[in-house]
């Protein structure tokens, strides 16, 4: 997109997940198209200003220089919360499927009038669900997310303030004492735009994506064009996994069993990563688990689009993202089932993440291991590069991490066989002999006794 955007001339908005990518694609675009004016907008760029002042501030600087040709860099996130109708004719560029379909379950309780005098509810031709109004200013969702009181409503409240809104299960405030939620944004919100393109592996398996279909295919049509991946060489793809006795969650890491899981899971990588050739990253509560212990990281786990660790040859991504209870309202609404949900989610988040490092590169060859957690993570991911045709894969169980066979219900005195000790467990146990032998021996000398040998001290004349 970057190279047909730079040989066709127009005004264009690019927009990536990150900063950091945006900080990437800018130096790109400096380096293959030196005179293309390029500006980002977004909150780390040190301009001051909301992301929709910098947004149009930049759109009225363009036109009074007479620019015909130029890009402006946004985040996701800012695609999905800004106004747009002053770009007609712009081009859209999106990198990645945007996360645009969120869900939640909310109690209402004693809060139910602050609902009354925040949001007005204007039903839906199908009177099940109404669309939220605010009645006036919302709250700032940044600051309510620290908030002791509101922080759990952050998320609610930051996509009620965005365009596309909210809607929620209730004809009125006072049928009932919960609701679902949903908010979704679809590329409809830039039908004022000449074009709109999506780069992505998996777009059309996105959660945004299905449910836009479901609901809006109607009145978009999504052309898929395929991009061959032009390989000079064929690397051989490693996929180790730990576990085939049971999937790992959040909540489960978080238990006490789950967290020796984790600790096991460190043992083995500890010996096999170092920090020049390996990076990784997991889910906060294994991140927690694993810093300071396995070298190549943390880095942030949604890595998407980033090239910065294309020269590493060893990954480890111990992850989880299920569907959870607030995904309910998906089922029925966008004909979905727990599957999709985890493949969109869990299942993509792990191809992006395993695809940044040198298997990325078209002319590496050499080898590239991967490291998940579940055997059904890796037989998943394996379907994936080789349907890609990225490189040759194959599946290898770390039986000798010792938790192959763990469930659940097992007892958390679980420990790996002692054939199962790694190197590194090994050479610490043998340094902790030794440094006990050597202290048996100095005080067996001091007694007058050949060490090693039983016996009284000799007594002294």
């Amino acid at each position: 997109m970057r190279r047909e955007a730079i040989a066709t001339p127009g005004l264009y908005i690019f927009s990536m997940p990150t900063t950091a990518l945006i900080d990437e694609q800018r130096a790109a675009f400096a380096e293959d198209a030196p005179s293309l004016t390029v500006i980002p907008a977004h909150s780390a760029n040190g301009k001051p200003g909301k992301i929709q002042r910098q947004l149009d501030d930049a759109r009225e600087a363009l036109l009074a220089a007479g620019k015909s040709h130029a890009v402006i860099m946004i985040t996701h996130d800012a695609l999905m919360a800004d106004d747009f109708s002053g770009f007609t004719g712009w081009h859209a560029r999106i990198d990645e499927a945007p996360n645009s379909l969120h869900t939640g379950r909310i109690n209402i309780g004693n809060s139910r009038e602050w609902y009354r005098n925040t949001f007005a509810l204007i039903p839906t031709p199908d009177g099940n669900w109404s669309v939220l109004q605010p009645l006036g200013a919302m709250p700032n969702w940044a600051q309510a997310q620290h908030d002791s009181l509101s922080g759990k409503l952050a998320d609610f409240q930051k996509h009620a303030a965005r365009p596309h809104g909210v809607f929620v299960n209730l004809a009125d405030w006072d049928s009932g004492s919960a609701f679902d939620w949903f908010s979704i944004w679809t590329p409809l919100s830039l039908r004022n735009f000449a074009s709109i393109q999506i780069a992505g592996a998996s777009y059309e398996i996105s959660l945004g994506a299905l449910a836009t279909k479901k609901w809006f295919g109607d009145q978009m049509t999504l052309t898929q064009r395929v991009v061959p991946m032009a390989r000079t060489a064929t690397p051989t793809i490693r996929v180790h996994y730990f576990t085939h006795g049971h999937e790992g969650t959040s909540t489960f890491w978080e238990s006490s069993k789950g967290r020796l899981c984790i600790k096991l899971v460190c043992d083995h990588l500890e010996t096999r990563l170092t920090d020049d050739q390996a990076f990784w990253s997991g889910n906060k509560e294994v991140q927690h688990l694993m810093e300071h212990r396995v070298p190549g990281g943390p880095v942030a786990p949604k890595a998407a689009g980033l090239n910065i660790y294309r020269d590493k040859t060893v990954c480890a991504f111990i992850y989880s993202s299920k569907a959870l209870p607030g995904d309910e309202p998906l089922y029925d609404l966008f004909d979905l089932t727990r599957a999709d949900v985890q493949r969109a989610r869990e299942e993509e988040d792990i191809l992006q993440f395993v695809m940044r490092g040198a298997v990325r590169k078209p002319n590496f060859g050499g080898d590239y291991d991967i490291y998940v957690y579940s055997r059904l993570q890796a037989e998943r991911v394996a379907e994936k590069l080789t349907a890609s045709g990225v490189g040759t894969v194959e599946l290898i169980a770390l039986n000798d991490a010792g938790i192959m066979d763990f469930t659940r219900e097992d007892e958390v005195r679980v420990q790996p066989s002692a054939e199962g000790l790694t190197a590194k467990a090994a050479k610490r146990r043998a340094k902790d002999s030794d440094r006990v032998r050597k202290g048996r021996a100095k005080k067996a000398l001091a007694e007058g006794r050949a060490p090693g040998k039983p016996g009284r001290p000799k007594k002294k004349p």
